[in-house]
């Protein structure tokens, strides 16, 4: 691991990152602008960079005190993060502003977030708003978000959408990530994108050690927390966070209520403080925006503060220096959350926790089910979907989309020219009621097929989730990073599953990594919640009672160890060994040799 800051290795690639800086005067600058900067054709011009660098290497630093020197004129950087948290922290910086029209009068930087930026992407005008401020250089923080943020949020979508808009205008891009695998897919196919991983010359902060935990385990730590032993402990849902890690820790293990605080979206904290009966969970809701901001500004936990509960609002954008912290627990599996999440703690904390028995977001029928809408989208059903709403714009605007062309004339001219039932039956009643002029006639076809317009987006979404609308290039696209991220994190789950200490190897590059022999401590409750889970599995794939060959019987072994809501303490050489454990009896069929089974149901 490298010990250089970001600032002076890119003072080594200088020319090739930021472009050209060495100007005779301002008009050779302006000449340069005018030839190149904004021509996204030139094939030697690297106007899309992704940065990789680790955490702790002051990627924001190099922005602030390095990139903005690099301004002409009233030029302005687009800075956009994943985190209302890391845009605060941006924002203590006087050249920095997320307010639009300070940006564009006085010439600040512009801060925004990802959700933010979906509002410029609501109109071609909204759009060119944006456009007015003059940007030399966009900066994407944390742009593993693309991916990370794709299962839950339409914000990756406009995000990429931005990212192709401004590559094909040809103003720089630089893409900021300690964690950039998962996203490389996404920026290989552009023209002029170039890569550089600065992961073994930078500081990369990680933690000197690794111990796989149960649950159990972790909450008998956490009860032992104080004011010289401080713990954060990411959890990977808020309802687990309130209704019953809260509860658990002040009830079952008696822990001081007002020493443990509570991280969770803005939205969500508000949701919970609603729902909840336990004022003594409200006041700790309560009182989470002092939490954060004491932690952004200090970047240390209030001194009263013992334990904080946290999602994975708290994986980037927060900064802890904190020496009395000993001790950090994830639940997450998946690359991006662990390392992020890791490495808040500037100070490489003493031991990271990784919490063995979680369960997966997505399970198998997930992935399959996400297969087969991918492939049914992407064969015809996406350019149907894209006709027949391009028909409802036309109708509903006049405007003409690309999809309305000759070569789909013959498709698309009888829905031009023909009227659904039910505009038949309200022009009627339209007309019935007095004389009407053509253009009264006219707007109220509009109107119909505005509202069916924006009704069939409705439908649509819902239908498809791996669809967005795309209102700058007027079509449907397929929401590519959402795709992406579910296979992964279910691919990662089932990574680590198979060989933890090998998984978390190729995350961090250490070997001080441990289980703990509490994760093999199988209670009866779990093992009777297996022989439900598996019992279930054989079930529903008809495998129960019926002849089984050695070959299906791996394939069937397979399934289930990965199956995302069981906890094996162990890997089982056979189905019969693994079912034999649960109390799930089998019959063999024919000869030993042959390893025929059937497996019973009582």
């Amino acid at each position: 691991m490298g010990n250089k800051y970001l600032s002076e290795v890119i003072e080594e690639h200088k020319e090739e990152i930021i472009g050209k800086t060495d100007f005779k005067d301002y008009w050779d600058y302006i000449q340069y602008a005018e030839t190149k900067l904004y021509d996204g054709t030139k094939e030697n011009e690297n106007n899309l960079i992704l940065i990789t660098a680790g955490v702790g290497a002051g990627k924001n630093t190099w922005i602030q005190n390095c990139l903005t020197k690099e301004l002409h004129g009233f030029e302005k950087i687009l800075f956009i993060t994943s985190r209302k948290l890391i845009k605060e922290q941006m924002l203590k910086d006087i050249n920095f502003s997320n307010d639009y029209i300070e940006c564009k009068n006085y010439g600040s930087n512009y801060v925004i977030t990802h959700h933010s930026l979906k509002g410029f992407f609501k109109s071609p005008e909204a759009l060119e708003k944006l456009n007015e401020l003059g940007f030399r250089y966009i900066v994407i923080d944390e742009v593993h978000s693309l991916i990370a943020d794709a299962g839950y949020t339409d914000t990756a979508f406009y995000l990429y959408s931005l990212i192709q808009y401004y590559h094909a205008h040809g103003i720089k891009i630089i893409c900021l990530s300690a964690t950039t695998k998962n996203v490389l897919p996404f920026f290989e196919h552009f023209k002029n994108f170039k890569h550089f991983d600065f992961t073994d010359e930078c500081r990369n902060v990680k933690p000197k050690s690794i111990k796989v935990i149960s649950k159990a385990k972790a909450f008998q730590l956490l009860s032992q927390a104080n004011s010289q032993n401080k713990m954060i402990y990411m959890a990977n849902s808020v309802t687990d966070i309130c209704n019953s890690y809260y509860k658990k820790l002040t009830k079952d293990f008696n822990v001081d209520t007002n020493s443990i605080g509570i991280i969770i979206s803005d939205s969500r904290c508000k949701t919970e403080k609603s729902n909840t009966k336990n004022d003594e969970l409200k006041s700790c809701l309560n009182n989470m925006p002092f939490l954060v901001n004491y932690i952004v500004k200090q970047e240390t936990l209030p001194e009263n503060i013992n334990i904080v509960l946290a999602t994975s609002r708290i994986r980037e954008g927060i900064n802890i220096n904190d020496d009395n912290i000993t001790a950090m627990f994830c639940e997450a599996h998946d690359i991006i959350d662990i390392a992020q999440f890791s490495g808040r703690y500037r100070g490489n904390v003493e031991t990271l926790y990784i919490i063995h028995d979680t369960k997966a977001h997505y399970r198998k029928e997930d992935i399959e089910s996400l297969e087969l809408e991918y492939n049914f989208l992407s064969s015809f059903e996406l350019v149907n979907i894209n006709i027949y709403s391009s028909i409802l714009l036309y109708k509903a605007t006049g405007i003409k989309t690309p999809y309305l062309n000759d070569k789909n004339y013959n498709y698309y001219k009888a829905s031009i020219t023909s009227l659904p039932t039910d505009l038949l039956e309200q022009e009627i009643s339209f007309l019935e009621t007095g004389n009407k002029s053509e253009k009264q006639i006219l707007d109220f076809d509009q109107k119909y097929y505005l509202k069916a317009f924006n009704n069939f987006q409705k439908y649509i979404q819902q239908k498809y989730p791996l669809l967005e609308y795309n209102i700058i290039l007027q079509k449907y696209e397929l929401y590519l990073a959402k795709y992406y991220y579910i296979k992964e994190e279910y691919n990662n789950y089932i990574n680590y599953r198979k060989d933890p200490v090998t998984y978390l190897k190729g995350i961090f590059q250490i070997d001080n990594i441990e289980l703990d022999n509490s994760i093999d401590k199988i209670t009866s409750e779990t093992k009777e919640e297996n022989q439900k889970i598996i019992l279930s599995y054989l079930q529903n794939n008809n495998y129960l009672n019926t002849i089984l060959s050695k070959e299906k019987q791996d394939d069937i072994l397979s399934d289930i160890q990965t199956l995302p809501d069981i906890y094996l303490k162990q890997n089982y050489s056979t189905l019969g060994r693994l079912l034999k454990a649960h109390n799930i009896r089998t019959q063999r069929k024919g000869s030993n040799k042959d390893g025929n089974i059937i497996i019973l149901t009582n």
